[in-house]
This record gives structure tokens, sequence and C-alpha cells, in this order.
């Protein structure tokens, strides 16, 4: 890593805390993690160097270039979208860039297309909590394989990949078969003590809560108004056959929010782009003494 990128990422446009202390739902001994965004420096806005994202080793800590996590939003990434509402009091550093971010970009890249990404991940963490996960087949490995080359065949961006292949795998079945023995140590643990993956279980209907809230608000409320449900969850006051039902009833209340939405179908991704590109154009002549017009930073209202 150059020192002008590590001075950046000691310095990021924002910084905020991510996971448990953000949910509500931490202990005295939980992890602090972290998530920020940065604007990289001039070699990389300019595309000489690539930098999308900087994890720190043996933590949870990462901070995304302003163009990834963009992008991340667009296409319903959801540690990326709870970044967008965490309150004041669980934000490290914020400046300008971030004001603008929430002020000017938030309308144009929040859409209904969120309800895909966060039920299926949802989905997808509460086979986890039950021990099972979809067997792949040799047929279903060659439809991934051609899906994924229609992705890249016409660029296609995480929320329209996912549409496409919701609609061409909607048909095809695929069995469940047991994943117990491909867990880690702590999630084994969980099982031989709670009889279910109590954490997998807690972040499945987390999922849903939040999906719900942003569908028919728009917004993400931290600390989670529910933290005290998915707390007992998360310490196992709650059998299996009991968070069954919570998250089936969730999903009900989802499946109404979807319908009720008052986000609109799609991200406004050439206006957020647009942004993006007048923002990038403020850095450089700030930070760097490039001079290109400033035209376009004043045609979208930037500083």
């Amino acid at each position: 890593m150059d020192k002008e990128l590590d001075r950046a990422l000691q310095n990021p446009d924002f910084l905020c805390l991510s996971g448990s202390r953000l949910y509500g739902t931490h202990r005295g001994d939980s992890d602090y993690d972290y998530r920020g965004v940065v604007i990289p420096p001039e070699a990389y806005l300019l595309g000489a160097k690539n930098f999308d994202c900087w994890e720190k080793p043996g933590v949870d800590h990462k901070i995304y270039s302003l163009h990834r996590f963009l992008n991340l939003v667009m296409g319903n990434d959801s540690g990326c979208l709870e970044m967008l509402f965490v309150p004041l009091s669980m934000i490290v550093r914020r400046n300008r860039v971030w004001d603008f971010i929430q002020t000017r970009m938030l309308p144009h890249l929040l859409s209904s297309s969120s309800y895909n990404r966060l039920v299926g991940y949802s989905y997808s963490e509460f086979r986890k909590a039950e021990g099972v996960k979809l067997e792949t087949t040799p047929q279903s490995a060659e439809h991934d394989n051609l899906l994924n080359t229609v992705k890249s065949e016409f660029n296609l961006d995480d929320e329209r990949y996912l549409k496409i292949r919701e609609i061409a795998l909607s048909g095809v079945v695929r069995s469940t078969v047991p994943s117990i023995n491909n867990l880690g140590a702590k999630r084994k643990k969980e099982f031989e003590v709670f009889g279910f993956g109590v954490s997998s279980a807690t972040h499945a209907i987390r999922l849903l809560m939040q999906c719900e809230e942003l569908l028919l608000t728009g917004n993400m409320t931290f600390p989670l108004k529910d933290r005290d449900l998915l707390t007992k969850i998360r310490r196992g006051h709650l059998q299996l056959s009991q968070v069954k039902d919570i998250y089936e009833r969730y999903m009900g209340r989802v499946k109404v929010a979807r319908d009720k939405t008052v986000l609109p179908d799609r991200p406004d991704r050439d206006r957020v782009m647009g942004l993006y590109g007048a923002i990038v154009k403020h850095s450089l002549i700030e930070n760097w003494g490039i001079s290109p017009t400033i035209g376009h930073a004043v045609q979208y209202g930037v500083f």
C-alpha cells in the first residue's frame, strides 16, 4: 500500500460502528466493528491504480472507496445500506462529502429491488440456522456458469443480474442437504448447545426487520427497535420452532411491505454517477490542484 492511500485510510471521509453494537444486540465483551468510506488519492481517481476496499487483518474493519460503496448500495448490499442511516452517536468520523451523500444522493440510491437482495440473504442465513444448504447439481452448476457469462458479457450490475437470475432459476428445483459438518467450530458449538445456529437465525430475522422498515419508510433505525427479541434468539432463549414462527411472521410482513413500498423500482444510477463525478472533480481541484471545469460541480450543487 502506498503512503498516500495509507494516509487517506487513516483519515476516511466517513467511519462508523457496525455489527452488534450498531444493532444494539451486543454484550459487554462484543467486538467493535467498523465500516468506512474514503475518496482515494489522485492516482486511484484517475484510474492509474485500483482500490475498492481495505480490510484490517484479524478484525471486522472495512473501508470502501466511494465508487465501490455507491455501487454496493445500489446493489443493495445490506452492510453498506446500513451505513447510510447510522445515528450521530455511532459515527466516529464524517465530513461534508458524507453530508452531501446523505442530503443529495440518498433518494437516488435506494430502491424496492432491496427486497430481492435482503430477503434472499435472509433465506440463505435461515438455511444455515437449520443446518442445511441447497445441493448444487451438475445441471445447476451449468446454469450458474451460464448466468455468470451473461452477467460478464452484458456488464450487468448486481441489481439487474439478481433479477435475471431469479427469473431464470425460478423453475429449477434444488434439494437441501445437511451442512453442519462444513461449519466452523463456533457455529458447530451453537448446534451442540442450542440445537440450531442461533447466530444465523438472528441475522436472518434482523435482515427481514430491516427490509420491512426500508421498504415502508426509506429508512433504517439504529439501534434496532426489536433488538430485545434478536438478543433472546442470539442467546438461545427460544426454541427453533419458536424462531421458525417468528421468521415466517416477519417474512409475511416483508411481502406486504413490498407491495406498499415508498421506494422506486430501481436506483437512479445515472444521477448517482453524475453526482459522484462532481465530487471527484471537486476533490481533484481541492486536494491536487488539477483544474477541470467546475461547471459540472456547480450544476449538481456540490459544496
